[in-house]
């Protein structure tokens, strides 16, 4: 089952094997144009726990993202479960964080099965290679 979440990330649920993997869609395209493997691509890859699913909407998953500010141009990164939630509170100023640098735009998201993976994830780009991972990263978005 292929869910397409934006133009710039992909993830399906494997019915053999209940594993989730989690994509950049143009890395992948770019290696399935070169007839490559996509084995080095995998962002995230666990086994899903339980029952099978159908679709990869049933999975409660974990966001990692990260915000630019208009104003300071400066980034914020946080984590929360439901991402289009907190996104409409940090657009309505109700993020303590954020309420003083509106308006703020989403230029990055990882999805996590676990919380915890998520909460490693969010603390590692807070650093400063987390930082310079995220700035090769988004280097097309960043310089125009």
């Amino acid at each position: 089952m292929i869910e397409r979440q934006d133009e710039a990330h992909l993830a399906f649920a494997a019915r053999e094997g209940r594993v989730l993997y989690s994509f950049n869609v143009a890395d992948y395209c770019r290696l399935q144009a070169q007839g490559q493997s996509h084995a080095g691509l995998i962002l995230a890859q666990q086994t899903l726990p339980g029952r099978r699913t159908n679709s990869a909407c049933e999975i409660a998953m974990h966001y990692v993202y990260v915000l630019r500010s208009e104003t300071d141009k400066r980034l914020y990164i946080g984590c929360t479960h439901d991402l289009r939630e907190r996104l409409s509170l940090h657009q309505a100023g109700k993020v303590e964080s954020t309420k003083r640098r509106l308006p703020v735009t989403l230029i990055y998201y990882e999805a996590c099965l676990d919380q915890r993976d998520a909460f490693k994830r969010e603390k590692y780009l807070k650093t400063t290679y987390g930082h310079r991972y995220l700035k090769n990263r988004l280097r097309h978005y960043c310089t125009g």
